[in-house]
């Protein structure tokens, strides 16, 4: 520093002033660095304890879990939401759902409106929002995103306090469950993807 201060001075640059400045960089430098090194640290701890499965649109498990977790109650008490008149899934189930709203003059009115069935409408919860569900004796930490590449697909990301995957199998294989037994009586059709 001092041969830095000693260039400076012919041209009218106080010295102490340049050497202050050098050590307030410094300074400030290193307690940056502290700053982020102990928060990666703690986000890596705390991450540690979190097993996190992602489920893409692309494939059947992300069917059968959105249309479980429409079940859920806490799924309809969501306090940030969408609202769709889609059923959760490709093969659109459209078994009552503890987000959906009914025609309260004529709860289970099929008529006909402008030539089509009524359509009902169902409380999502909205994109990029993390909500928390309780699940045998977990919580969750459950998170719909988008990805964008060449097209745009959802994901469903599910967070668990746990040290084995176990309770994360168990809830797919409910969720298939679910999604199977409503499934039952329904005429399913397969077209060629483009």
């Amino acid at each position: 520093m001092q041969a830095v201060s000693n260039l400076l001075t012919p041209f009218g640059v106080n010295g102490n002033a340049i050497s202050d400045t050098l050590k307030l960089v410094v300074l400030g430098g290193t307690v940056e660095t502290a700053r982020r090194a102990s928060m990666s640290a703690w986000n890596g701890f705390v991450d540690s304890f979190f097993l996190t499965a992602t489920f893409s649109q692309e494939d059947y498990p992300y069917d059968w879990l959105m249309h479980w977790l429409s079940k859920q109650p806490a799924w309809g008490r969501s306090r940030e939401f969408e609202i769709t008149t889609r059923s959760a899934g490709k093969m659109t189930l459209n078994s009552n759902t503890a987000g959906e709203i009914e025609d309260e003059e004529f709860p289970d009115d099929e008529s006909l409106v402008h030539g089509r069935r009524k359509r009902k409408v169902t409380f999502m919860p909205s994109m990029n929002t993390t909500h928390t569900i309780y699940y045998r004796g977990h919580w969750l930490r459950i998170t719909r995103t988008q990805r964008y590449q060449h097209y745009h697909c959802n994901e469903l990301k599910i967070s668990v306090i746990a040290r084995n995957n176990t309770v994360l199998k168990k809830l797919v294989l409910e969720a298939k469950r679910t999604y199977e037994k409503d499934a039952e009586h329904r005429v399913h059709i397969f077209i060629a993807d483009a």
